[in-house]
C-alpha cells in the first residue's frame, strides 16, 4: 500500500491469509459499509414465562444439578441477547487464530473465562460419541415417555415434547424417581437449547442424553471445552459474509464482551456473595436492557485505548472447586472437542489475559482437514473414532499448558515489539471513520519525529499536544521493549480422512464469496516548496517484518 491511500491491514499476510480474508466479513464492512446483524439463535423461552429461571428451580433439581457439574450455570439469567454487539464482534473475529483482534492485541474467550462465567466443568474426558442410535428408543429409556412422531425429526427433538412432559414441577415432585426424570429433561433442555444449541430455536439433539444416564459420570467431562468449541465453531462460520444467522452459547460470549470492554458494558454489577460464581453477577442487571446500534459498536471497538480492555477481570475471585492443576488447563494450546466439532484453544496468543508477558506468538494452527465438518448427511459416525488422533492430543492436555513469565505489563507500549508485529499482521479497523483518525495519528506522530531531526521545538510541542488530545500520547513517551520468546512447540496436524464432499466449507474459505480488497485513495496536494520527505525514525528502531518461515 503506498501513502496515497488507506487500507485496513494487514501489510503482511504471515498469520491473517489472503484467501481467508477475502471471504471474511470484515472486507465487505470495509468495502460497502455492510450492516448485517446476525439472528442470534437459541431454544429458550422468554424470560417471563420461562419455568426454569433460576428463581423458580426446586430444591430437589438443584441438588441433582449440583452433582452433575450443572448448579451454576443453571442459576443464571438468560439475559437478552444483543444482536448488534455479536454481530460487532463477528467481524473481529479471525477463524485462523481463534482470537478477537483488537487495536492493542489479541484476546479469545478461554477455558478460564468459561469457568468463571458458566461454572462449568473444564477437565475430564471430551464430550464426544455417536450421532447415530435408535434415538426414539433412547428418549423412552431415559425419560419413560415417547415423543410424537412429528416431535422427534432424525437426531432432534422438538422443546413441545419436553416442554408438555416435564414442564411443571408439581406433576413430579415427591418421587424421588420423578425428581430424576424431571432432571434428565431439564438438563437436555439446558444443554441442547442453551450451552450447545444450533439453529432451530424450537429442537434439540437428543445425543446429549446419553451422557446423563448417572450424573456423577456426567460431572467428570469437559463440558466447558465442549461449550467453547462449539462457540468458535459458530463464530467461524459467522464470518461469511452470506451467513444470517448464529447459534452457540451467545450469553457466554456476550458477558465476556461486557466483562473486557467496559465502553460497550452497562456495567458489570459488584458479587453479591463471595461463595457465588463470577457469572451469577449479570443476574442483577435490568432485565431489559437497550441494545445500542452496529455503527456504535463497530466504532467503539475500533478507537478503544488500551486502558479500555480488561486483561484480568477475575483477580481477586476464588474459582469455586478449581484445583491447582486445573487453573493451569487453562493456559494450554489443545484441541477442544464437541462430537464432531474440533476447534483450537491457543492460549499462547492471549498471555496478557493471565497476567503474562506476550511473546511473539508461533503462526496459528489451521484444522484444515476437520475444521469445516458439520453433521449434515453424516449422521452415522461415532465421531470418538473419528477423530481419535484429536483426542489422544486432548488426553495429553496437562503436558500442553503455556509457561510464561509473571507480572509482564499487560498495557504494552505502541513501540514494543509485539505492538509493532501486531500492527504488520491485523486488521487494524472495520470502518473508514476510525481509519481516517488513525492515520492522521500516524501522520501526526511521523511529523513528530521529523520535527525533531529539524529540528522544530515549537513544531513538535504542538504535535505532541495533538496526538494527546488523540490518546495516542503513549507513541511518543514510551520506549521500545523486546518481545519475550514463545514458549509453545508446534507439532503436526493429525490427519483425519475426511471426503471433500463431507466438508461443508464455512470453515475458513470454501463456499464463500469472493470479495477483493478496496483501497481509499487519499488527495494529494499540489507541489509547494522544497520540501523533502523522510521516513519517520521510531524509539525501537525500523519495524521487523517477522516474517514466518515456510
Amino acid at each position: 500500500m503506498d501513502r496515497g491511500s488507506i487500507s485496513p491491514g494487514p501489510r503482511v499476510y504471515d498469520v491473517l491469509s489472503l484467501d481467508t480474508q477475502e471471504s471474511h466479513v470484515s472486507q465487505a464492512v470495509w468495502n460497502t459499509e455492510y450492516k448485517r446483524v446476525l439472528k442470534v439463535r437459541r431454544a429458550t423461552q422468554g424470560l417471563d414465562a420461562d419455568p426454569h429461571s433460576p428463581d423458580n428451580i426446586p430444591e430437589p433439581v438443584l441438588d441433582h444439578l449440583r452433582c452433575a457439574g450443572f448448579y451454576h450455570v443453571a442459576r443464571m439469567r438468560h439475559l437478552p441477547i444483543d444482536h448488534a454487539l455479536i454481530s460487532a464482534l463477528v467481524e473481529r473475529w479471525r477463524p485462523e487464530t481463534h482470537t478477537f483482534h483488537m487495536p492493542q492485541g489479541e484476546c479469545t474467550i478461554t477455558l478460564q473465562d468459561v469457568a468463571a462465567i458458566l461454572g462449568l466443568p473444564t477437565d475430564g474426558p471430551p464430550v464426544i460419541g455417536r450421532t447415530f442410535a435408535p434415538w426414539l428408543d433412547v428418549i423412552k429409556e431415559m425419560l419413560h415417555v415417547a415423543p410424537l412422531p412429528q416431535e422427534l425429526e432424525g437426531g432432534n427433538v422438538r422443546m413441545t415434547f419436553l416442554d408438555r412432559h416435564y414442564g411443571h414441577w408439581v406433576q413430579h415432585k415427591g418421587d424421588p424417581k420423578q425428581e430424576l426424570l424431571y432432571t434428565r429433561a431439564y438438563l437436555l433442555r439446558l444443554i441442547g437449547g442453551f450451552l450447545l444449541c444450533d439453529k432451530s430455536s424450537n429442537k434439540v439433539p437428543v445425543r446429549y442424553i446419553e451422557f446423563l444416564g448417572n450424573f456423577e459420570v456426567t460431572a467428570t467431562y469437559s463440558w466447558g471445552s465442549a461449550v467453547l468449541a462449539h462457540l468458535f465453531r459458530e463464530l467461524c462460520q459467522a464470518t461469511n459474509p452470506a451467513q444470517k444467522e448464529m447459534s452457540g452459547c451467545s450469553t457466554l460470549l456476550q458477558l465476556w464482551a461486557w466483562t473486557r470492554f467496559p465502553p460497550i458494558s452497562p456495567g458489570v454489577p459488584p458479587v453479591a456473595d463471595p461463595a457465588d460464581h463470577y457469572g451469577r453477577r449479570f443476574n442483577f442487571l435490568p432485565k431489559r436492557i437497550a441494545p445500542n446500534d452496529l455503527n456504535h459498536y463497530r466504532f467503539t471497538l475500533d478507537t478503544m485505548g488500551r486502558e479500555e480492555i480488561v486483561w484480568q477481570p477475575y483477580i481477586g475471585y476464588h474459582f469455586l472447586g478449581a484445583s491447582v492443576e486445573t487453573q493451569r488447563l487453562w493456559r494450554v494450546v489443545t484441541p477442544i472437542i464437541c462430537f464432531h466439532i474440533v476447534e483450537m484453544h491457543q492460549a499462547d496468543r492471549v498471555m496478557r489475559q493471565f497476567g503474562m508477558e506476550q511473546p511473539i506468538p508461533v503462526a496459528p494452527y489451521l484444522l484444515h482437514g476437520v475444521h469445516d465438518l458439520t453433521l449434515r448427511g453424516k449422521t452415522a459416525e461415532d465421531w470418538s473414532v473419528k477423530l481419535r488422533l484429536y483426542i489422544e492430543r486432548w488426553e495429553t492436555r496437562h503436558t500442553r499448558f503455556v509457561e510464561g513469565t509473571d507480572g509482564g505489563d499487560v498495557y504494552l507500549s505502541p513501540n514494543s515489539e509485539y505492538m509493532i508485529w501486531y500492527k504488520n499482521i491485523t486488521r487494524r479497523y472495520m470502518t473508514l471513520k476510525a481509519a481516517h483518525i488513525g492515520h492522521v495519528v500516524d501522520g501526526l506522530e511521523m511529523a513528530w519525529w521529523m520535527a525533531i531531526d529539524a529540528p522544530r521545538e515549537d513544531l513538535q510541542a504542538e504535535l505532541g499536544r495533538l496526538i494527546f488530545m488523540f490518546r495516542e500520547w503513549q507513541r511518543i513517551a514510551e520506549p521500545g521493549s523486546a518481545a519475550c520468546p514463545s514458549q509453545v512447540i508446534q507439532e503436526p496436524e493429525p490427519h483425519v480422512e475426511v471426503p471433500p464432499r463431507a466438508r461443508e466449507g464455512h470453515g475458513l474459505g470454501r463456499r464463500r464469496p469472493r470479495i477483493p480488497a478496496q483501497f481509499v485513495n487519499i488527495p494529494q496536494p499540489g507541489p509547494r516548496g522544497a520540501g523533502i520527505y523522510r521516513p519517520p525514525l521510531y524509539p525501537s528502531g525500523e519495524p521487523h517484518p517477522f516474517v514466518y518461515p515456510p
